[in-house]
């Protein structure tokens, strides 16, 4: 699960803001008019870019080891999951019930 301590989280925060032109950004929310700017099927390409760029600074300060590549390759796949959990099972579930189920599913 993604969940830290708020002092945690406080940190992160502060870190994800910017200065740009005279004014402080939120990367996160660079991050995300960046994807809306671009075409569909490029969203996933520079989505795989960023998560990229940030594991392998994590790798970079940290060290290479495998233990640490081991934590990086980790941290992804646990939020991939959280993701899957949260987001796309409860959609895939409100899907069903509007178009149905597949009726193998029933069989089984």
């Amino acid at each position: 699960m993604p969940y830290i301590s708020k002092e945690h989280q406080d940190l992160f925060d502060e870190f994800v803001m910017y200065h740009v032109d005279g004014t402080f950004r939120n990367l996160l929310e660079a991050v995300e008019d960046c994807t809306k700017k671009l075409p569909v099927n490029k969203r996933k390409g520079f989505l795989n870019y960023v998560l990229s760029r940030i594991a392998l600074s994590q790798l970079k300060g940290n060290g290479i080891s495998y233990q640490n590549i081991s934590d990086v390759i980790a941290a992804l796949n646990d939020a991939a999951e959280e993701i899957r959990r949260r987001v796309l099972n409860p959609y895939e579930d409100k899907a069903i019930e509007v178009n149905g189920d597949l009726p193998a599913y029933k069989e089984l």
